[in-house]
């Protein structure tokens, strides 16, 4: 069993699900974010930071992981270091907004402030500094979380036409 699918196992029997009107199953537990840096200091801060929030984190220091991660996970948002060696994150970035499985969810460079024109042309939502602390993460996700109902409510009236 690869390591992908070892994963997805292991997420799903943390996350509580129950059926809804349509008798979809749906997660009812944390939502699932992942973060994507290759420096294990970032990453151990960002789990500590999204599980104290109530997230439920997903790290991988590896950004050639990233794409198929996210794929097969579908996390509610990603947080995605810019400056790592090799496939860097504008290139992931890139392959998450050109793959129909992924280019809907919501991305969030970590990176310098300066770079926050480049990151929304590219597709992200927007740009958190390092260091990641509790009042920069919960304003992110609550952009995010504003984001994603103002776009459901677009699509709501919309339906009127």
């Amino acid at each position: 069993m690869g390591v992908v699918a070892t994963l997805k196992r292991a997420m799903n029997t943390l996350v509580a699900k129950h059926v809804d009107a349509e008798h979809r199953i749906v997660d009812a537990g944390p939502k699932r974010v992942l973060v994507v840096d290759d420096d294990q200091h970032v990453l151990d801060a960002a789990e500590a930071l999204f599980i104290s929030e109530g997230y439920l984190p997903i790290l991988i220091g590896s950004p050639q992981s990233a794409l198929q991660i996210a794929r097969s996970m579908q996390p509610s948002a990603i947080f995605l270091d810019v400056l790592m060696p090799g496939f860097d994150g504008w290139d992931v970035l890139a392959a998450l907004k050109a793959d129909s499985s992924t280019c809907t969810i919501p991305v969030v460079m970590i990176s310098m402030p300066g770079e926050r024109g480049r990151a929304l042309e590219a597709g992200a939502m927007g740009v958190i500094p390092k260091p990641l602390d509790a009042p920069k993460l919960r304003a992110a996700m609550a952009n995010l979380n504003s984001a994603h109902k103002g776009a459901s409510r677009m699509r709501y009236l919309s339906s009127f036409r």
